[in-house]
């Protein structure tokens, strides 16, 4: 084959070849019993001749067409095969413990599906990958084009080769994949072009056999895409990066509650509800992505690599560019049935929080550092093992299974698990303009659409230093199939907040602000520090919707300074200070249920028009060792505080609703429409709550109100409630 000065140039993507066309079939074995079923054709010379009649151009063109898909009995991932805690540094009657664990695959099955997810009669599965050589400006390259037509993997059974009888649920993800690559392996060049692309896919789950519920991500997108940049392998793993790269990853969460006995009707999205979409898109500077070997860590700090089992590694980082976009609101509804056999469409109404920001002002991708970074590790864990723990209120990280200052919060692992591990994480950067796109159609550089909004506002999270350990275990509260957790979740702020040392930019701030150019101004909480832990939390896929229950224990804690000032300065003397805040809440038991809600609503001209809604309710009984409590201080004396303290007993919330309404859907004004977000519910307070007694006696709510320390007076709610209705809007 002849060098091309260029390789595989873009183009639509090309369907695959028809029957008539040549193409080489490719068979692959595995002791899982892995088979490609369907038509085979033998394996023959080409040249390039041949090749050019097939694809235009000199190269290698390989086809997979299989009528029945390819399948596997079994799929296994193993880690740390021999291995035990001894091998990582760690001794006593613990070193001979073994870390070889595996995660487990059953039924796994790849093959064509269409659109909707309908698999009675499927087509083939249809793979085409081109391969060609040629010349870029940094030497010799190599093409390579991937194109997969819509199929869908399934995996019947997941679980942990620990807990035989014990599953994480099946699994189907529907999608098709554009894959383009042009340049060299090679971690020292900079000229590859890369696009990796999932459109339109699904990604199903269900933890019951034909007929359960199930939970969709519908509308599955991901997108990688670049002209210049990096990919390669290092001492480290995989490398991609780029000076200017396009990336996205959105999805619309949703619901099918009864989706019939018959095989045939599962995994389907046509009946599907939606319950929110969610995502981010755009353009993103100085991208870095790795993939790379290391688990959990043993006897040691958790960046060295002596100290780590085997696991995957995979780190993203970034700055974010002028277009980039956080995008969440409606999942949309194909149509709303008032009853009577009217059906109505529902507007779809997607928030964008875009024109970000550096908390240090510097333009986007002018510094070369990220404004983003999110390091993941996974791993499967055996039952006794550990992720290594996290440092609660110090900038230290546990050595040894101890912290040289804060609080050691560790997840000891249970059982056989999957172990999801984040450590220094952090977003340093917030959006400034609030776009309300109403039919989800916001084109980067379009027109603003007739019923759309634009507000110079700004939603400001960001997170100083995150660090995670979630701890996966299959199994349902009932012994069935299904899926619970451990996980601890730290977010603090570890930068000074000394006058003049610039410390707030790497901090975590929780505010809301006015981001016209002339104002710039924010209030809420400045410097905060946020701990979540929870036990034995089960996610339930249920006709209704989504449930998460624990009867074993939560604890949220949320401090910081609340205060105003200055987006260009969070800093004494300028922020104007109000108030040092704690709110530590210990839970019993909790439970929090989200579904997905439909209805006919009538606007202020009379008009009736089609609404989806996320519903919500739940319950959470306080922890009976009185540790709840809500601390009020001067910025200055922390240790003077008003504080409700000794908070127990029960609080519910009913009737729940999130409603996002377009301009389109205000109910009340029709000369001058506005959209608004609308939360409302009841609350529920003592033996109003509805939940069992504790003990024979009714679980009032109670609390001892306290100044300094000193007891001032006890209160007590027997029972009553509150209609809570809050309204944002221009």
């Amino acid at each position: 084959m002849r060098p091309h000065n260029n390789v595989l140039p873009r183009r639509a993507k090309r369907q695959m070849p028809g029957a008539a066309s040549p193409f080489v079939a490719v068979m692959v074995a595995a002791t899982s019993t892995l088979a490609i079923m369907g038509q085979a054709h033998g394996m023959e010379p080409l040249d390039d001749a041949a090749l050019q009649a097939v694809a235009g151009q000199d190269g290698l063109v390989v086809a997979i067409n299989a009528e029945q898909g390819i399948s596997a009995e079994q799929v296994r991932w193993e880690t740390d095969a021999g291995m035990t805690l001894g091998d990582y540094g760690v001794g006593g009657a613990n070193a001979s413990d073994s870390l070889e664990a595996s995660l487990i695959l059953d039924g796994v099955h790849w093959g064509g599906i269409d659109s909707q997810g309908t698999s009675a009669a499927p087509p083939a599965l249809a793979v085409r990958a081109e391969l060609d050589v040629g010349v870029m400006p940094g030497g010799p390259a190599l093409g390579v084009r991937v194109d997969i037509d819509r199929a869908r993997l399934l995996i019947d059974d997941v679980r942990h080769d620990g807990l035989a009888s014990a599953s994480f649920g099946s699994v189907a993800l529907d999608s098709s994949l554009d894959f383009e690559f042009a340049g060299m392996i090679d971690h020292t060049r900079q000229d590859a072009r890369l696009r990796v692309a999932i459109e339109d896919g699904t990604l199903f789950y269900r933890q019951g056999g034909a007929g359960a519920s199930e939970l969709l991500l519908d509308d599955l997108v991901f997108r990688m895409d670049f002209d210049q940049g990096t990919v390669g392998i290092d001492e480290e793993g995989l490398i991609v990066s780029a000076p200017q790269s396009e990336f996205a990853v959105f999805f619309d969460l949703k619901h099918r509650a009864d989706p019939g006995a018959d095989p045939l009707d599962a995994f389907r999205r046509d009946d599907a509800r939606g319950i929110l979409g969610f995502g981010w898109e755009g353009t993103v500077e100085d991208l870095l992505v790795r993939i790379g070997t290391g688990g959990a860590w043993y006897n040691g700090h958790y960046d060295d690599p002596g100290q780590r089992s085997d696991g995957l590694q995979i780190l993203m980082q970034h700055d974010h560019g002028s277009d980039y976009a956080w995008v969440i609101g409606e999942a949309g509804s194909p149509g709303i049935d008032d009853g009577q056999g009217n059906v109505f469409a529902a507007p779809r109404t997607l928030v964008r929080f875009d024109n970000w920001q550096r908390l240090d002002g510097a333009p986007l991708g002018s510094t070369g550092t990220p404004s983003f970074r999110l390091p993941l590790t996974i791993d499967v864990l055996n039952a006794g093992q550990g992720t290594g723990g996290l440092c609660f209120g110090a900038d230290v990280s546990p050595v040894g299974g101890s912290c040289s200052a804060g609080e050691l919060i560790e997840v000891p692992v249970r059982d056989g698990a999957l172990a999801v591990m984040v450590r220094d994480a952090f977003l340093h950067a917030y959006p400034t303009r609030v776009y309300v796109d109403v039919g989800g159609d916001y084109t980067p550089g379009g027109p603003v659409g007739p019923d759309d909004d634009i507000f110079n506002w700004g939603l400001i999270t960001t997170l100083g230093d995150m660090d995670a350990d979630i701890v996966l275990y299959p199994g349902a509260a009932d012994g069935g199939r299904g899926l619970h957790m451990d996980a601890v979740v730290t977010v603090q702020s570890h930068g000074s907040t000394a006058p003049g040392s610039g410390g707030w930019q790497q901090n975590t701030h929780l505010m809301i602000a006015d981001t016209d150019p002339a104002v710039m101004r924010g209030i809420g909480l400045v410097n905060a520090n946020l701990l979540l832990s929870v036990e034995a939390l089960y996610l339930d896929v249920t006709t209704a919707g989504i449930s998460l229950t624990t009867d074993q224990g939560m604890r949220l804690m949320i401090d910081g300074l609340f205060a105003g000032g200055d987006l260009d300065s969070l800093e004494r003397p300028d922020l104007v200070e109000a108030w040092r805040q704690v709110i530590n809440l210990e839970a019993q038991s909790f439970r929090l249920d989200i579904a997905p809600g439909e209805e006919v609503m009538t606007v202020a001209d009379g008009t009736r028009i089609g609404n989806t809604y996320l519903a919500f309710s739940g319950h959470i009984r306080l922890d009976e060792g009185g540790g709840t409590y809500i601390s009020l201080a001067e910025p200055n004396y922390p240790d003077v505080d008003l504080r409700l303290a000794n908070m127990r007993g029960d609080i519910a919330i009913d009737s729940g609703r999130l409603d996002l309404l377009a301009r389109t859907q205000d109910p009340f004004d029709e000369d001058d429409p506005v959209a608004r977000l609308v939360i409302s519910a009841d609350l529920l307070l003592g033996r109003s709550a509805g939940l069992p007694n504790i003990d024979g006696r009714e679980a009032a709510l109670s609390s001892s109100l306290q100044f300094g320390g000193t007891q001032l007076m006890d209160m007590v709610i027997p029972g009553g409630g509150l209609n809570v209705s809050i309204g944002l809007r221009k």
